[in-house]
């Protein structure tokens, strides 16, 4: 029962992400749900993480989105291997500097792995090179910062709720 709602949450993070979040852009910035599920799971304290939560959304991105199918999960993939293997090498506590810290560079390492992915991409000859300005560089990524890794500390939080009302039970009545 549990893997079925786990199922039907990740299946309706891609669907949001493919229908609403492109309206919410601010600065040819999309705020990315699956993005946010993937570093919210890889800054996660936990020793057994199932791979499959987050391919399954990027998976069906990969088919919705007009990019080369697997770019956007082979990009995933590395963020969260690079994060997670961050998190438990480096950033061993859960405090809030290192949680801040790893979103950050979960969101850099996405956006240059966009790049560098797009690139090689190009260069085998599947898909068309990205075209950049100075607009990208000192507009798109603090705004891709900013946005995605404030949506990683909502699904972050949120996962600490989850796991607040699964150890203490529901909320009741205050007396």
């Amino acid at each position: 029962m549990r893997n079925i709602l786990i199922f039907l949450a990740v299946l309706l993070a891609a669907v949001l992400q493919a229908s609403v979040m492109p309206q919410l852009a601010l600065a040819n910035v999309t705020p990315s749900l699956v993005l946010a599920g993937v570093l919210a799971w890889a800054i996660w304290p936990q020793e057994q993480k199932p791979i499959w939560i987050f391919l399954v959304p990027a998976l069906l991105l990969d088919l919705v989105v007009g990019r080369p199918f697997g770019l956007l999960t082979l990009n995933l993939m590395l963020v969260f291997f690079g994060v997670d293997w961050l998190a438990s090498s480096f950033f061993k506590q859960s405090n809030w500097p290192a949680i801040f810290s790893l979103t950050l560079i979960g969101v850099l390492f996405f956006e240059l792995g966009n790049w560098l992915l797009s690139w090689i991409f190009a260069a085998l000859g599947l898909a068309a090179s990205l075209k950049f300005s100075a607009f990208y560089f000192y507009a798109t990524w603090p705004t891709s910062l900013i946005l995605n890794g404030f949506l990683c500390l909502v699904v972050w939080w949120l996962f600490n709720q989850i796991r607040f009302i699964k150890s203490n039970g529901p909320i009741t009545k205050f007396k």
